[in-house]
């Protein structure tokens, strides 16, 4: 199952869209959360992050960061990447 979503906001760039998958515990590493939500964004990062903390927030335990933006931590939990967005400039 996967299912896509759009997000947009105010400004030009505040745009991404994600997907969001069923997937085996291999790649979730939450035997309780089955589900992966993959955020992308050619637009502001920071307007896809606060979509990630979103998710993290409500029902997620972490955020992988593959692309590497802002400190370059792998991952986040909802706390920290709350700081990191907010540290940010």
């Amino acid at each position: 199952m996967t299912s896509f979503l759009m997000f947009e906001g105010e400004g030009p760039n505040d745009f991404c869209w994600t997907s969001i998958s069923e997937l085996p515990i291999e790649i979730t590493e939450d035997s309780s959360r089955p589900y992966m939500v993959n955020v992308t964004t050619r637009g502001d990062w920071k307007f896809g992050g606060a979509v990630a903390y979103a998710f993290c927030k409500h029902e997620g335990s972490c955020v992988f960061n593959d692309s590497g933006v802002l400190d370059g931590s792998p991952r986040f939990d909802a706390d920290s990447l709350r700081n990191a967005l907010l540290a940010d400039p």
